[in-house]
């Protein structure tokens, strides 16, 4: 062979030897979602189903990874071939969806508005109903899902399930939705349950109170979407796949940007809200449009078992519950409510397995709020807050319910040991780290002088119980807005007892502006009327109490009266610690010279009340910290 010749074969050399992985790659992988479907080997009908691209290929990575983890069947539609060759190289069950064979490209947005979304909205729909019909029980997820647990034994049911942990005996919380798996179970072999549904509802507590009806009043997120394999599931997945797809002309679909829209629009009566229900004692949905009223019965995936992010990453819903959830969607993020701000929530949460593992050479540098510095402030806002809320709730005959507050140092009850070397933890508890933590009152108040005060306190747990024991409970929230907007907004119409009142100012105090007497006198005043009922409400609940008071009355015997008080319940307990050339080391957490007190190597820090109100002047809570 010439040297010319070579040189002209040596470009298409180079082009096989780069195109020979994906050839062989090819041969070797499921192409079809048959063959990945066994290659996933379920064991029983039920089978999950997600898609994605290389643009969430971490979160395509960090959702098998779990899925892997808790044992459950799992196929992805990989949406580009670059997707395809990365879960292939991991051993996933995987797939070129429709779209990865016309070289579709997603342009990234998530608003769920654009073309090419709607192609791919339209693409998965119909491979969800591909499987459907294929008898499969399909469980369509979301890739910003972390499956904790496998859900199998629940939806559908097993032996396994009902003689364990949501048996009929059961008679934790989750027995509510196991027995109402069972009456779902039912209703499949009646060939009637055709779907399950997630929800964006906001509270998990009520959920498990009121089931159905709760979560008729909602969005459902199309996110964990369960199509059964019956009759009505068939109908349903098909007609919900064609709306998406091809939605008739003039129809209530053909303007909809989303399968979840879609979703939505199809199971709820049109021009009502919420257009869909159910009994508050189950957790099926038996109300809907016309065109699926009487042929189909959806289930409500209960919340607290299949959880959103507000109620995991925020209110840790499970955990106030006694539940273990099922999986983690990760809705309600902030910033810019993307694949890295859903990345970052569940790394704060340990749910991230699609991390690279750190070189022995990288460095890390962090920091700790928990030290006596941050402590000595946290306790100075703790006892200001808490000044306005004592005057309030004397004035209004009221029970005070005591915050729950984080404590950023531990406290014994001497001061011999040296605390602050060790991390704000006492010797011996420092090795499982455990600041900052809820704050026992011992740590930051003095119970035994509180109790013989005659001032009527509860804590943070009792008024919790009360509201979950008896969620019907009347409960008046008040927003703390700033004096200078109260004026502009309210101030007239509450010198005129106008129905304005109602509106925009009903549940609002000013900063700063009244004393007690003026602030019960407008609390009673809102709460006549045609709002008698919320203003005699058993719970008034305030968004804080920073600022809130001016003063308590002109008359100095009143303002002596509440002081008294006062100057006895805001005061902390002793906090000390033996402290060693103390100055030097307190300089390091910027606290004061004049902070605390030293006698010999003992060192006890002293915490400022708030100032006392006084007569005729406005004293603001705040003027010490």
């Amino acid at each position: 062979m010439s040297a010319e010749e070579l040189s002209l074969r040596w470009p298409i050399f180079l082009l096989l030897l780069a195109v020979a992985p994906l050839v062989i790659l090819l041969l070797v992988a499921p192409l079809d979602v048959q063959a990945a479907v066994r290659a996933a080997r379920p064991p029983t009908k039920l089978l999950m189903l997600t898609f994605g691209n290389s643009g969430v290929a971490d979160h395509l990575r960090n959702f098998c990874g779990f899925a892997r983890r808790a044992g459950i069947a799992h196929v992805v539609g990989a949406v580009d071939e670059a997707a395809f060759r990365l879960l292939v190289a991991e051993d996933v069950p995987v797939y070129l969806t429709p779209l990865a064979r016309e070289r579709y490209f997603m342009d990234g947005s998530n608003s769920h508005s654009s073309s090419s979304w709607k192609r791919f909205a339209s693409m998965r729909t119909g491979e969800v109903a591909r499987l459907v019909h294929l008898g499969y029980d399909v469980l369509h997820s979301d890739t910003d899902i972390v499956w904790l647990r496998d859900p199998t034994p629940y939806l559908m049911c097993t032996p396994a399930a009902r003689a364990g942990e949501f048996g009929e005996g059961m008679r934790a919380r989750s027995f509510h939705a196991s027995r109402s798996a069972m009456l779902m179970w039912r209703a499949r072999h009646n060939d009637f349950l055709g779907l399950q549904v997630s929800s964006d509802n906001m509270g998990p507590g009520r959920a498990v109170e009121r089931r159905a009806d709760y979560h008729a009043g909602g969005t459902f997120n199309s996110g964990m979407l369960l199509f059964r394999a019956t009759r009505s599931g068939r109908a349903f997945v098909s007609a919900w796949h064609r709306n998406v797809a091809a939605p008739s002309r003039g129809s209530r679909f053909e303007r909809l940007s989303s399968d979840q829209q879609v979703f939505n629009n199809m199971v709820r009566r049109e021009r009502q809200w919420p257009g869909v229900g159910g009994a508050s004692t189950s957790w099926l949905i038996d109300r809907m449009h016309p065109d699926w009223q009487g042929k189909l019965t959806l289930g409500a995936l209960p919340l607290p078992l299949f959880a959103n992010g507000h109620g995991y990453f925020v209110q840790s819903a499970h955990t106030r519950l006694g539940v273990a959830p099922f999986a983690v969607h990760a809705t309600y993020t902030l910033d810019r409510h993307d694949g890295l701000a859903k990345r970052q929530r569940f790394r704060e949460a340990g749910l991230w397995s699609a991390d690279r593992i750190s070189p022995p050479t990288e460095r890390f540098l962090g920091e700790s709020a928990n030290n006596i510095g941050v402590h000595r402030l946290a306790l100075m806002g703790y006892l200001a807050e808490l000044r306005d809320a004592i005057a309030l709730a004397r004035a209004l005959g009221r029970t005070l319910v005591l915050p729950r507050h984080q404590c950023f140092c531990d406290r014994l009850w001497a001061g011999s040991d040296e605390i602050l070397r060790f991390g704000c933890m006492y010797p011996g508890s420092q090795d499982h780290p455990f600041l900052p933590f809820a704050c026992p009152m011992d740590h930051w108040l003095v119970p035994h002088v509180w109790e013989g005060s005659g001032l009527a306190f509860r804590d943070a747990i009792f008024i919790e119980r009360l509201l979950s024991a008896e969620p019907r409970t009347s409960v008046r929230d008040m927003r703390i807005v700033p004096a200078a907007d109260w004026r502009r907004a309210c101030a007239a119409k509450v010198q005129a007892r106008s129905d304005g009142v109602v509106g925009e100012c009903w549940d609002a105090l000013p900063a700063g502006l009244w004393t007690t007497e003026e602030m019960r006198a407008h609390l009673h005043a809102t709460g006549s009327g045609r709002n008698a009922q919320d203003g005699a409400a058993r719970v008034l609940r305030l968004e804080h109490s920073r600022s809130l008071l001016c003063g308590v009355s002109s008359s100095p015997t009143k303002t002596s009266q509440i002081n008294r008080l006062l100057g006895q319940l805001l005061r902390t307990p002793p906090w000390c610690a033996r402290c060693p050339n103390c100055d030097e080391r307190l300089r390091q957490w910027q606290v004061p010279p004049r902070s605390g007190r030293q006698w010999g190597e003992e060192w006890c820090l002293e915490v400022p009340p708030p100032p006392l109100f006084h007569a005729g002047r406005c004293v603001l809570s705040s003027e010490h910290t």
